[in-house]
């Protein structure tokens, strides 16, 4: 017999059924998941098991032969006739385990079962079925698909083990290269976790490769064959034993995806006679052909059965049944969506995310072209927080291309621009705005006018115009409370402050923030309201008041994880690397910008994945000194910032690159990546960035030059000084102090009388004094020991200012 891959769980909970006494136990499950080879696996190694084969058996009548048969009984005229003479075998076997197997189109003969189980008091049976027998005593354990694989150690899932066994079976020394795992996962994933299926596809793995077979799996009908059966022929044995209403059932399920409940089933579901949907509904699952979570009262259909159920559902049944089905769930998305800015929306955001994949449905099946849009936007409160903004932007297209209703389309084209903005395509992104402001207009809706200015100001922003983006948003202000619109008012307000504070009005853009998160929380605006708490988290960190912004940080993730907002979730987690990283806790704010850059990537976010890389990267060369490994990764972040289309950012990263350039000795190359960075971060107004990119340029210069910009980053001349208010000048300004950081130097002749300080002030030698001091991962010390140091090798008559040596010891990141 084959490798048994598994199924270790079930395996013990036969065990101990039999244990604990039952004595008629039903593996139930559908075609293909493994009932048979789970029951075979239970009798090696037992001398009293037997194996009575029912699946070739037409009439129930056939049961009593089959047991003869397995019994090797010569003779059936015994007293009691044919059935007498099994049950006194049977009883004469004792404790015999017999397992029977294929027991679903023959369940009247369950009569015969109970006769046995009487009449043989020790005997236990297995049966397997596709439904349960409903017997007294009847213990039933499920058969479900075998385990699938995660991201994280995908050859381990049992899936992709069977997968592999049977692949190597084929072929001795068969392995999948580190490369393949993901794609055979995805396949596994795809498969359902069928062993049928992933052992119709092991051969196709073989011969095909994996990435070959993952595309062509559409075709899965056709190419899982083999000589183990076919997946077509054994649905196609559940079909035939079903009668009409609950074939007509099956098909209509087809349309849904990501699952259902019994409210959408019964709205979508229409059967000639009017049978009850939810009888049906439950017929099909005790025979194994839907399946159930009573957790949330779900119903769903595994990939293969849904495929085999939509090939019977054509022509006008199906226009008809898709029809019914984006009328449902356009509809519970209205009446869903007001709900999420209720007090405790989080019931209304886990309703919406169910039927994410019905709604994506619905935009493909929509019967008109309204609808069809109508079902795009139902999508945006998830898509926006949770993307991927490319897929978000094709779902909006395809409505757009047809509905011409006016308001509907304008309110589309907004959503369209923020999603293209996401992804960097800005320049389709203004030709979507410019018609928006023109069917605003046209249609007068003071509302949706007030959305198309704020939307303007994100295009600015994004762009790096941040004078121009700050006067949008405060023309947008006075059109939202026009409207009387208090939610788009706080998303505005929200928005101004991303200006205010690269502006350097910090007091200004906290006020923003603090009166946008009180009008959210009495909207009941939740997701926002959480974004609105991070972003006061960095503000926090910019004023050095760490444990408030730890708070801030912790709040809005606990938001973040309730309403599912991914992007917001990974914004938070990038924060949060940066206060890890004021706290000296360098490796676990390295994993979180490791979290954080995937989960940007994952929903599209390219900008922002962009930025973050180039943080993880500084913070790396902070902690590393590793100048060449820098170089290496802000390169791909320039290119990544460049295709994003965001100018400001981009230029940033420039700057350091040239900075690393120039502490390697690259002087040329630092020259062009500086003059660059310069001239771009020019028109975006934003004086900290071009403060951070100067101070990169400082490398290049020495003496009188150096130091003026130096001072001009810790100058507290009519405010405070730029580091202490902008964690992106810190940051700059803080290479400085490390100049050679990485590179261990010999240890000079000195005087008796000197103060040694060790590479990096990882230790020193006091005057007169030959003890060495280990400071170790004592950072703040070693920081402020090596401002003291640098700054007295650069200005031997001046102090250190107070400024310098806080921002030495405490440097931040933003």
């Amino acid at each position: 017999m084959d490798e048994f891959v598994g199924r270790t769980a079930e395996l013990e909970e036969l065990h101990a059924a039999f244990d604990e006494g039952a004595r008629l136990v039903t593996l139930r499950g559908p075609a293909g998941i493994g009932k048979t080879r789970l029951a075979r696996e239970l009798m090696e190694g037992r001398d009293d098991a037997v194996f009575v084969d029912l699946s070739d058996l037409t009439e129930p009548s056939g049961v009593q032969s089959a047991f003869a048969e397995a019994l090797e009984l010569p003779d059936l005229t015994g007293p009691g006739g044919r059935a007498g003479s099994i049950e006194h075998a049977l009883s004469a076997r004792g404790s015999a385990l017999f397992v029977v197997d294929n027991f679903e189109h023959l369940l009247e003969a369950k009569t015969f079962l109970a006769r046995c189980l009487e009449a043989a008091p020790e005997l236990r049976l297995l049966v397997t079925s596709r439904e349960r027998l409903g017997l007294p005593h009847e213990h039933v354990l499920p058969v479900g698909p075998l385990e699938l694989p995660d991201a994280a150690a995908p050859e381990e899932a049992e899936s992709v083990r069977l997968m592999i066994a049977r692949a190597r079976q084929l072929r001795h020394g068969y392995r999948v290269r580190d490369d393949e795992l993901a794609t055979v996962a995805r396949i596994a994933h795809q498969l359902d976790g069928i062993p049928l299926a992933l052992e119709l596809a092991a051969p196709r793995l073989v011969f095909l490769g994996a990435k070959t077979l993952l595309s062509r799996l559409e075709e899965r009908f056709a190419l899982l064959r083999g000589e183990v059966g076919t997946l077509h022929g054994a649905i196609q044995w559940s079909w035939n034993l079903l009668d009409e209403a609950e074939q007509q059932t099956l098909a209509q399920c087809s349309v849904f995806r990501g699952g259902f409940d019994l409210e959408a089933g019964e709205a979508v579901i229409e059967l000639p006679g009017q049978p009850v949907v939810m009888d049906v509904l439950q017929s099909l699952f005790e025979k194994s052909l839907l399946r159930a979570d009573s957790a949330d009262g779900r119903f769903g259909l595994f990939n293969s059965i849904r495929d085999f159920a939509a090939s019977h559902l054509e022509g006008s049944a199906r226009d008809a049944t898709r029809a019914r089905h984006a009328a449902y769930y356009v509809g519970l998305a209205d009446r869903v969506t007001p709900e999420l800015r209720l007090t405790d929306p989080g019931a209304a955001w886990r309703r919406l995310r169910a039927e994410k994949e019905n709604l994506r449905a619905a935009v493909r099946n929509a019967p008109e072209p309204t609808m069809t849009l109508r079902a795009a936007m139902a999508l945006a409160p998830i898509m926006s927080a949770q993307g991927p903004f490319e897929e978000f932007d094709a779902l909006l297209s395809r409505g757009l291309e047809t509905c011409e209703e006016p308001a509907l389309r304008a309110a589309a084209l907004l959503a369209r621009v923020d999603a293209r903005r996401f992804v960097g395509r800005l320049d389709a992104a203004a030709k979507d705005l410019e018609e928006a402001f023109a069917l605003a207009e046209a249609v007068g809706d003071v509302g949706l006018l007030g959305e198309a200015v704020s939307v303007q100001g994100n295009l600015r922003l994004h762009r790096g115009e941040l004078d121009a983006a700050h006067e949008a948003y405060e023309r947008a202000l006075p059109l939202h409370r026009a409207a009387d619109d208090r939610y788009r008012e706080a998303q505005t307000l929200t928005r101004l402050a991303a200006t205010l504070g690269p502006l350097g009005r910090a007091e200004a853009c906290r006020d923003a923030l603090e009166r946008a998160r009180e009008m959210f929380q009495s909207l009941g605006a939740l997701r926002n309201e959480g974004m609105v708490t991070a972003y006061l988290g960095n503000l926090f960190i910019d004023a050095g008041q760490l444990e408030d912004a730890r708070i801030c940080f912790a709040r809005a993730e606990a938001i973040q994880e309730l309403v599912g907002d991914a992007f917001g979730a990974a914004f938070t987690t990038a924060n949060r690397a940066i206060l890890q990283l004021a706290r000296e806790e360098h490796d676990e704010a390295e994993a979180a910008f490791d979290a954080a850059i995937l989960g940007f990537s994952r929903i599209g976010a390219r900008r922002y994945e962009g930025a973050f890389l180039g943080y993880r990267a500084l913070t790396r060369l902070a902690r590393d000194g590793d100048l060449e490994r820098a170089q290496l990764e802000l390169r791909d972040v320039v290119t990544r910032l460049g295709d994003a289309v965001d100018e400001r950012f981009q230029a940033l990263f420039l700057a350091y690159l040239g900075g690393c350039a120039a502490r390697d000795g690259a002087l040329e190359q630092a020259r062009v990546a500086l003059d660059k960075a310069e001239k771009q971060i020019g028109p975006s107004g934003d004086p900290n960035l071009a403060l951070a990119v100067r101070l990169q340029r400082a490398h290049l210069l020495t003496g009188a030059e150096r130091q003026a910009i130096l001072d001009e980053a810790t100058s507290a001349e009519g405010g405070p000084a730029p580091m202490t208010r902008s964690a992106d000048v810190l940051f700059s300004y803080r290479t400085h102090g490390r100049p050679d950081a990485g590179r261990a130097r010999p240890r000079p002749d000195v005087e008796e009388a000197a103060l040694v300080v060790g590479p990096d002030a990882e230790w020193f030698t006091p005057p007169g004094d030959g003890r060495r001091i280990d400071l170790g991962k004592r950072f703040p010390l070693r920081r402020t020991l090596m401002a003291l140091v640098t700054g007295h090798a650069e200005r031997p008559e001046a102090p250190v200012t107070r400024e310098a040596l806080v921002a030495a010891a405490w440097p931040l990141n933003d």
